[in-house]
């Protein structure tokens, strides 16, 4: 029996193949809107957790929690591409929209990312006649169509959604010259929201300190910091907070090492998404180097703590901030051009000071309340298309 719901409510089901809302960053954007649309829209998680037991993929379970303001259904998945488990993960997702419509009957499906989640999700929208946003977040269109087994099922999403998304306009430029997608991509792009407390460290004798907070892999373009590290004064330290992916992880071991780096780059792991203001807190400036991002949350948190910003010009952070004047922006993959904005950052500390003062104050152009009701926008424009 399906459950009935206010009329004027969308009933909206959010699908993510990979949900860790402590560290990684959609997980971070999916829970930032479900926990600020539940006054607007009837809202259910479908999120995959991971797990390696043979046994979770033998059968299919969905366990549900209803939280302040949406319900969480979890489902078991494997990240690993090359195993059986993998598609069986695949399956009990695609299993999971199915049941769990039948029992709430949704009007829109929301997924994150093109592959899987928007595959799984399309293909489940257009079983059961709902429409589908899919939300292109960054890897799935600048790295994933140059992988041949993952490119045919990114374009059939292209083409096949009802609706789409994306974090910024090169994003949305990159899907139009694949499959023309014509009105129905918009950029939406992330907003500014901080589950945590700023907790600033006293600088006392401590030597100048950039952060790096995220991920460690090849498309934030960790290995132009590290090189540009080389090229400034030895007072400049790097604090690194996030995972370091194992693929990659020796090689920057031994560039530091090489490179006589050892005692100026310290790394801490990864840390739960809501400790972070202790570790913003202890830095002179941050730096996010990336070659191919869509929105990252980690620039919305240093304009909300007033801490410096050196990133790069070719993601939605130059829609954000403006060169010079709230941040300094240099070309992707450019070491020599991020040594100088290091070095300009370290000797004007004023300077850096009042670019993060004005990035502060443009915080209120992006805030939850907007990102909510663009997609707000979207799902009851694809509900009056359904009944037309």
């Amino acid at each position: 029996m399906k459950n009935s719901k206010p009329s004027n409510r969308p009933r909206v089901a959010i699908i993510l193949h990979n949900y860790d809302p402590s560290h990684e960053g959609m997980s971070i954007s999916v829970t930032r809107l479900a926990e600020n649309m539940g006054d607007k829209v009837d809202l259910h998680l479908i999120m995959g957790y991971p797990t390696s037991d043979k046994l979770d993929f033998l059968r299919t379970t969905i366990r549900t929690e209803k939280k302040s303001t949406y319900f969480l259904h979890r489902i078991h998945v494997n990240l690993n591409e090359k195993t059986t488990d993998y598609v069986w993960g695949l399956e009990n997702l695609f299993f999971a929209i199915n049941n769990l419509h039948e029992k709430y009957s949704f009007d829109v499906l929301h997924a994150y990312y093109a592959n899987p989640a928007g595959y799984i999700a399309t293909l489940a929208g257009k079983r059961n006649h709902i429409p589908v946003v899919v939300g292109i977040r960054g890897n799935d269109i600048t790295r994933d169509v140059f992988v041949p087994e993952k490119f045919g099922w990114t374009n059939w999403v292209l083409e096949n959604a009802d609706h789409l998304t994306f974090l910024n306009a090169e994003l949305l430029s990159i899907a139009d010259s694949i499959s023309s997608i014509g009105k129905k991509g918009e950029v939406v792009t992330n907003s500014s929201y901080y589950p945590f407390e700023f907790k600033p460290k006293k600088k006392g004798n401590r030597p100048f300190t950039l952060g790096y907070i995220g991920d460690v892999k090849r498309k934030k373009g960790f290995i132009y910091l590290l090189e540009a590290l080389t090229r400034v004064s030895p007072n400049v330290h790097l604090a690194v907070t996030g995972k370091v992916y194992d693929s990659e992880k020796k090689t920057y071991g031994d560039f530091i090492r090489r490179n006589n780096l050892t005692k100026r780059v310290r790394f801490t792991g990864e840390v739960d998404h809501e400790k972070l203001g202790s570790c913003y807190g202890a830095l002179d400036c941050l730096v996010l180097p990336t070659i191919a991002d869509g929105c990252p949350n980690v620039i919305f948190e240093g304009m909300k703590l007033k801490v410096p910003i050196i990133s790069t010009n070719n993601t939605a952070i130059s829609q954000i901030l403006k060169n010079g004047k709230d941040a300094i922006l240099v070309e992707a993959r450019d070491t020599e051009a991020l040594a100088k904005a290091i070095h300009f950052a370290h000797r004007n500390p004023s300077k850096i000071k009042k670019m993060a003062e004005n990035a502060f104050k443009r915080l209120d152009q992006f805030e939850v309340e907007d990102e909510c009701n663009s997609y707000l926008r979207i799902y009851r424009r694809l509900i009056g298309k359904k009944h037309e």
